[in-house]
């Protein structure tokens, strides 16, 4: 947390004045800077914001699925080392972990599984039934995140996520 010093007052965390002034390193405070630097696609500070969520207990499911996101920095999947896309993938599943219900998470893995397959030219035509699903459960906002993020386009899957 930060410390003012003002002269003739000494505050340690909040403010509060006239206005509200917030300043630390809090949960909100990372999860906002998190995702604002992913928007701008500045990825090594949206890993960072969002880290320190995981660090701190503090991060949803949510927060593991854009720390994935950040993770592959817009770049084809098939193009990183295997330990970097094992991590991202480690934050889908995590995120998956934490809420069954975060189908964007169980989206971005499958593509980012596609971009491997395709890599070794062995890339699957067909999109399972559960992944369907998954699809269907697909909020526009999402799919617009799993298509700038994760550059797949040869990817069954992220084909579908296009057309959302």
């Amino acid at each position: 947390m930060a410390e003012f010093h003002i002269p003739e007052q000494h505050a340690q965390g909040n403010i509060y004045n006239a206005e509200t002034i917030n300043i630390g390193d809090g949960p909100q405070d990372h999860r906002a800077a998190g995702r604002a630097a992913l928007t701008a696609r500045l990825y090594p500070e949206a890993v960072r914001h969002l880290r320190q969520l995981a660090e701190q207990g503090a991060a949803t499911a949510d927060d593991y699925y854009y720390l994935g996101l950040a993770g592959l920095a817009g770049v084809h999947p098939g193009r990183l080392d295997s330990q970097r896309v094992t991590g991202v993938m480690r934050r889908f599943v995590r995120a998956v972990e934490l809420d069954a219900r975060c189908h964007h998470a169980k989206i971005a893995a499958i593509v980012v599984n596609d971009g491997l397959l395709e890599r070794g030219g062995r890339i699957s035509r067909s999109i399972a039934p559960d992944t369907r699903r998954s699809l269907s459960a697909l909020d526009p906002a999402h799919a617009a995140e799993i298509r700038e993020h994760v550059p797949v386009p040869a990817s069954p899957v992220w084909q579908a996520v296009a057309q959302r």
